[in-house]
C-alpha cells in the first residue's frame, strides 16, 4: 500500500524523479504492479521501462 508515500502528479514531480534517477512504484487502484525509473513523460504518458502508463489510470508513488 502507498500510505504516508510521496504521490507523483505533477510535471515537476516526474522531472525532478527523471533527472535524480529516483525509482517511481506503479499502482492500479491499490495493487502494486511495478517499479522503475522513469525514461519520459508526458501531459498523458509516463514511460517507465519499455512500458507507457496513462497519467490517469495509475498512480504514482516515489519509492
Amino acid at each position: 500500500m502507498y500510505t504516508n508515500k510521496p504521490f507523483l502528479y505533477r510535471d515537476a514531480h516526474f522531472q525532478h524523479h527523471l533527472e535524480a534517477s529516483v525509482p517511481v512504484l506503479i499502482y492500479l487502484e491499490e495493487t502494486e504492479i511495478g517499479s522503475g525509473l522513469i525514461v519520459s513523460y508526458n501531459a498523458t504518458f509516463i514511460k517507465i521501462g519499455d512500458t507507457y502508463y496513462n497519467r490517469l489510470m495509475y498512480t504514482f508513488v516515489s519509492k
